[in-house]
């Protein structure tokens, strides 16, 4: 709104053109509504045209090319913002997320020191580096980063649902769960994410209450109804309701791939989708593509479920094992996963399910 008034007073107001390119970029990431990311490209590039000097237009433009995986180009724009401003931390921190998306880690750590030395008294330093370190299972270390935040903005929940995230990850419910419940500012990622807390811990009917809540926020989340659609699933009688989820997870999924076709967890969630709508042939062939591109923990768990829900118990063994060895996911949470239910206590996934948190 802010950016919106300023815009409406000066019609050649750059640095506001931008700042609303990332608000777009912002409400895009929050509630993936493809209008979001088109306007964003439309601000863009109108601050673009007003002002190539601002180094806040570079930040921006930056950003938008890394959200459609053009990370080159987000490299050249992030440079050229650091430039221009060298003691800002946003170009830092762009910087660091984009090179992650390359998987160049070793240099996205480094830029979040460097960001970190340059403010690190900023809350948004120790949220993007502890998204990082959590997102190559670092959880210890992203407890603390997220631990921080919560300290630095109390009165945020930001930081809450991070910090939750992370207790659920390693297979600390109750800590998530009393974790969600403390945010002052409960979000969509806040229901979203205890929903998974009920969904692990088999109360599945407030999985489905508190995944509706997140979809009431968001509406365009695929994942949201993905995990509607899981919950549905292991509720007796609500298999209709579950394939409407599906359905609908589906074609939002499809919808942000066409923006970010790179996006290969996306791609391993859609296949998860397809499979649990019944359509086996294109789950089976969104998993073969996933498997040329990825390759670390969350692939695995994707074409882990895939196999399992098609019979294909060998293949799923063997792509479990790769997931434990990961490390990026506790052997204890995914033994409470009901998708797991069947083959926990059979030889070769009893071994796997039962090893210690490395």
């Amino acid at each position: 709104e802010l950016f919106d008034r300023a815009i409406r007073l000066d019609r050649r107001f750059a640095q506001a053109y931008a700042g609303l390119c990332d608000a777009y970029i912002g409400a895009y990431d929050f509630a993936r509504d493809p209008k979001s990311f088109e306007n964003a490209e439309a601000a863009c590039h109108r601050a673009l045209t007003l002002d190539d000097g601002l180094w806040e237009v570079h930040v921006a433009l930056g950003n938008l090319y890394r959200t459609n995986a053009q990370y080159e180009n987000a490299i050249l724009e992030l440079n050229a913002a650091v430039e221009l401003q060298p003691h800002a931390v946003s170009p830092y921190l762009g910087l660091a997320e984009t090179y992650s998306a390359q998987n160049r880690l070793e240099l996205a750590e480094a830029t979040y020191r460097q960001a970190e030395e340059i403010d690190g008294g900023y809350w948004g330093v120790h949220r993007a580096f502890g998204i990082f370190l959590y997102r190559h299972s670092r959880f210890d270390e992203a407890i603390k980063r997220f631990t921080k935040v919560t300290e630095l903005v109390p009165d945020s929940g930001i930081g809450y649902d991070n910090l939750g995230i992370t207790y659920l990850q390693i297979a600390e419910l109750d800590k998530a769960k009393a974790t969600f419940n403390a945010s002052p500012l409960p979000s969509r990622w806040t229901y979203l994410n205890r929903g998974l807390v009920y969904y692990y811990s088999g109360d599945f009917e407030k999985a489905v209450e508190d995944q509706k809540r997140a979809i009431e926020i968001a509406p365009d989340v695929h994942a949201s109804w993905g995990f509607l659609g899981d919950a549905y699933r292991f509720i007796p009688g609500e298999e209709d309701n579950a394939n409407i989820a599906y359905e609908k997870a589906i074609d939002l999924a499809t919808q942000h791939l066409a923006i970010n076709p790179n996006d290969w967890r996306a791609v391993g969630q859609l296949s998860m989708y397809l499979a649990y709508a019944g359509r086996t042939e294109e789950a089976l062939s969104r998993i073969e593509e996933l498997l040329k591109h990825s390759s670390d923990g969350d692939t695995y768990y994707f074409v882990t479920r895939v196999r399992l829900h098609v019979g294909d118990a060998n293949g799923a063994r063997d792509s479990l094992k790769l997931v434990v060895d990961s490390g990026g996911w506790s052997p204890a949470l995914l033994a409470r996963n009901p998708d797991f239910a069947g083959v926990r206590n059979e030889d070769g996934f009893r071994e796997l399910l039962q090893q210690p948190r490395g």
